[in-house]
């Protein structure tokens, strides 16, 4: 994994980087969240680089070590198969879901991005983040 946010205190990584691209908004799950989001809300260009330059923002404040303020921008979502959590980085309708890796410590793994659809978590979603988690934390980065 090339493509990374990298801090004093973190290193934010992403599952779907293939080395190959240098900006987090060519991966295909942030691609697919943006075209869900101009389906149904009708947004502009201008809206989702508004979220994306947000979004790195907040990743970036992490990777500082500073802490994002719950539940606005970042929320404990639901419990991984070692029984330790996974998290979404919020900004408006947008999510970066991740966790913080037990294979590297002081790297948090952007597992994918989404639209949130509803007021829950989609079940898709989480799904994602499990088979992500097992493929990296019990495979290797």
């Amino acid at each position: 994994m090339k493509l990374s946010i990298k801090g004093p205190r973190l290193t934010v990584r992403f599952v779907e980087d293939d080395d190959s691209m240098e900006n987090w908004n060519k991966l295909p799950s942030w691609k697919e969240a943006t075209a869900i989001w101009q389906e149904k809300d009708r947004c502009k260009d201008t809206q989702i680089e508004k979220a994306y330059v947000q979004l790195h923002i907040k990743m970036q404040r992490m990777a500082n070590g500073a802490r994002l303020r719950n539940p606005d921008h970042f929320n404990t979502e639901a419990d991984l198969p070692d029984k330790k959590k996974f998290y979404a980085i919020k900004q408006g309708k947008m999510r970066a879901y991740g966790w913080f890796s037990n294979a590297e410590k002081g790297v948090f793994i952007v597992s994918h991005f989404a639209y949130k659809k509803g007021r829950k978590l989609d079940p898709e979603d989480t799904k994602r983040v499990v088979d992500n988690w097992k493929v990296i934390e019990r495979g290797g980065l």
